[in-house]
């Protein structure tokens, strides 16, 4: 049992969030070819294949994709709803243990190369039609969607932060971090008693989440974890001052108090209710905070921009959920059909419709999906400047590693270079092993 192997068995934490958030209606604790060829509809007479995919809006929108593509195909799919908590363990307990069911699962793109590395999944390459159309994804969904130069997922949603903001009190969205934090302070009551708001700005900061936002500050301002080498750099000048900037959001009193706190549902509330002007929020939240019924102080005076932009410009953090396929299942051929054909223009799109929200650049840019969600062409934006989870075996932990440290340096328990400079050490240490 390699190292890899050894982790990815014993690591509980788990991208619980993230997968509440991927598809457009997601509520908190539920996540064709280049030219628009439709995709050819697979043969008949592959065998039945099992699915595995939690509760919620995506296991609904994948059951009524199955019941579509069984019709169209005649090619039998048993799509099984696990516990949204415990899906992410029972997937992984099946696939490390040799298990042939699931033939195909649902999965977040982090764990797709401690998955890849084990050989617990098998990759696309030898399956995908020449025509399913690799260049609708943006660069980083198609990273999101690999390892090691071969694909191990196609994508069924994008989870990404975005900025909303209130459109009758500011009249355009910063456009850098310079005028986003001077936005911010306008918006803060303390700071100008004229402000509608209580606090300008709220992002994610959640001790199980910190580096989701982060992370997007931390592109803009030229730093990254690991270079193109493997080599760690998180602690380099460039993530020293992104960091600086993004704890100084809190030190300049734009943000609620208790802004560690903060995750999805938090910050749904406060825009919901008005106490918080602009905030860093999932794509996910959109439907809500668009819906007379459900944000009727806000619905009509909120709208959605790509992110501010940095000395390295603008950035937006990504992860993706998808398909892959169990190395073990003995019907590769029908999961992989099965799975090209629902993440495709045509099954993407019916899959779309029923509640999921898939990255492919025609179904965002599909006529009656932007008349139903008139965010997308933001979020199409926005995904062409995006980047993702860190692109290692080791993925899962160095996330861990991370919050832990960002976390301190947010309620001011260490000072930025500090604590990159221990998470540095942390990350080295675990990578070199």
């Amino acid at each position: 049992m390699n190292k890899y192997v050894a982790r990815l068995i014993g690591l509980t934490v788990i991208s619980s969030l993230m997968v509440s958030c991927a598809s457009p209606g997601g509520a908190p604790g539920e996540t064709g070819g280049a030219d628009g060829t439709a995709q050819e509809v697979p043969d008949e007479g592959l065998s039945p294949i099992t699915v595995w995919i939690w509760e919620g809006p995506e296991g609904q929108a994948l059951s009524e994709a199955a019941l579509a593509y069984t019709e169209e195909t005649g090619n039998e799919v048993s799509v099984e709803l696990l516990a949204r908590q415990t899906a992410t363990d029972t997937i992984s307990t099946a696939i490390i243990g040799g298990a042939t069911s699931p033939d195909l699962f649902e999965t977040g793109s982090d764990r797709i190369p401690s998955y890849a590395a084990g050989g617990f999944i098998e990759p696309f390459e030898a399956y995908l039609d020449d025509d399913y159309g690799l260049s609708e994804f943006s660069s980083g969904v198609l990273d999101e969607m690999s390892w090691d130069e071969q694909i191990y997922m196609l994508p069924t949603d994008i989870a990404t932060q975005l900025l909303f903001y209130r459109t009758d009190l500011l009249s355009e969205p910063p456009r850098d971090y310079d005028a986003y934090l001077e936005a911010a302070r306008d918006l803060t009551q303390s700071l100008n008693p004229e402000s509608e708001t209580k606090y300008g700005l709220a992002v994610t900061a959640a001790p199980n989440t910190t580096e989701r936002n982060w992370l997007s500050v931390l592109w803009s301002f030229g730093g990254d974890i690991l270079d193109e080498d493997g080599n760690v750099i998180v602690n380099s000048p460039e993530a020293v001052e992104s960091l600086e900037y993004w704890v100084g959001l809190s030190e300049a009193g734009v943000m609620p108090p208790d802004i560690a706190t903060y995750e999805y549902p938090q910050i749904l509330t406060g825009l919901q209710e008005g106490v918080v002007g602009m905030a860093s929020q999932w794509n996910a939240a959109a439907p809500t905070l668009f819906s007379e019924e459900e944000s009727p102080q806000i619905y009509d005076k909120i709208a959605i921009a790509p992110n501010p932009e940095g000395p390295a410009g603008a950035f937006v953090y990504a992860y993706a959920l998808g398909l892959s396929i169990n190395a073990n299942s003995e019907n590769k051929e029908g999961a992989a059909a099965f799975a090209e054909w629902v993440t495709s223009q045509d099954g993407g799109l019916v899959y779309t419709k029923a509640g999921g929200n898939n990255p492919r650049a025609s179904i965002l840019a599909d006529d009656g999906m932007v008349a139903e969600r008139p965010w997308n062409p933001t979020l199409q934006e926005a995904l062409a400047t995006s980047k993702g989870t860190v692109r290692h075996p080791e993925g899962l932990e160095i996330n861990a590693i991370m919050r832990t440290h960002l976390s301190q340096a947010l309620v001011g328990e260490v000072e930025p270079q500090e604590a990159l400079d221990a998470m540095a050490e942390e990350i080295e240490a675990l990578i070199g092993e």
